[in-house]
């Protein structure tokens, strides 16, 4: 192993290419003249997926779609539509929540009211929720950024 300076620069065997390497340590293969870089741990990060919407259908179909329907509409006076809903694209934090803990009294939904209960589905895994409302966010005529795991476990924990 060969100690390196914070930040080297190599230039590539093939095509002259020149590539930053931010690192402590790297290792040569004298066989092949490459190089495998060694970063240390304390420099690692770790990048949290987002969930898999098509995944979040499956979720869907399973244990929203007999209310909400397949399509997201709804069922007119009884169940509000989660396609192009402003309670799908609005706070994270509030529809996480309505996941977690149900849902009772009147509600507002795209301008009409709504007041049937939603039982709580707090029986879904922290990864189901996310998959379901990042499908719902990203899809149906919605437009939201997706729900992460680490979103949904900050509001199970409250």
């Amino acid at each position: 192993m060969i100690r390196l300076p914070k930040i080297i620069y190599l230039k590539s065997l093939v095509i002259g290419t020149i590539i930053s390497i931010s690192c402590n340590t790297i290792q040569e293969s004298a066989s092949l003249g490459s190089y495998s870089i060694m970063v240390p741990q304390q420099q690692q990060k770790i990048v949290q997926k987002s969930p898999n919407p098509d995944e979040g259908k499956a979720v869907f179909l399973k244990y929203c779609m007999p209310c909400h329907q397949k399509d997201g509409s709804g069922v007119p006076s009884m169940f509000p539509p989660v396609r192009k809903s402003d309670w799908v694209n609005g706070d994270k934090k509030k529809i996480i929540s309505v996941i977690l803990n149900g849902l009772e009294g009147e509600i507002n939904v795209n301008g009409e009211i709504y007041s049937q209960v939603m039982p709580k589905q707090d029986y879904l895994s922290n990864k189901q929720i996310a998959q379901v409302l990042s499908y719902l966010r990203l899809n149906l005529g919605n437009k939201s950024d997706s729900v992460t795991v680490k979103e949904v476990i900050t509001i199970r924990k409250k």
